[in-house]
């Protein structure tokens, strides 16, 4: 092993380490809106407050919106924050195929570019393991597959 590649070994270290200690600085907000405002850069409409409000409260949420309204936004922007201030959950994504239960994972996964490195890590295709050992996942509507879950 070369000195120019213990040197690289060392920075990449180095970097990780910075990346983790401005994680651990940036507090993520208990509020939700702060949250998306402050870290992801999303200025929620009333109704989008008001279903996230919902969501705080109840279990079971039905968003009867139209099309386009922001309702998988909300709703990935949601779990993520969810998952980053309850350490240790897991949380399930389902949609009648694959490709549907796929665009929250896709949403999360760039709103992640937005967040500090330290606090998540590299990106799966439908799986997001965060530092603080929550897991985001997606699945098909299949009993096979959701079976434990």
């Amino acid at each position: 092993m070369g000195l120019k590649s213990i040197l690289k070994k060392a920075q990449k270290i180095e970097a990780e380490w910075q990346e983790e200690q401005k994680a651990k600085a940036a507090e993520v907000p208990k509020d939700f809106v702060l949250f998306c405002l402050k870290f992801l850069g999303l200025k929620l409409t009333e109704y989008q407050i008001k279903a996230a409000e919902l969501l705080e409260k109840h279990n079971d949420v039905a968003l009867c919106w139209c099309r386009q309204s922001g309702k998988t936004h909300l709703i990935a922007a949601w779990l993520l924050h969810y998952a980053l201030t309850h350490s240790g959950v897991q949380i399930a994504t389902v949609g009648p195929n694959w490709r549907q239960s796929m665009i929250p994972i896709t949403k999360i996964n760039y709103f992640r570019t937005k967040l500090p490195k330290g606090l998540f890590y590299p990106p799966q295709r439908s799986i997001v393991r965060l530092k603080n050992g929550s897991v985001i996942q997606s699945f098909p509507n299949n009993p096979n597959n959701l079976r434990g879950f």
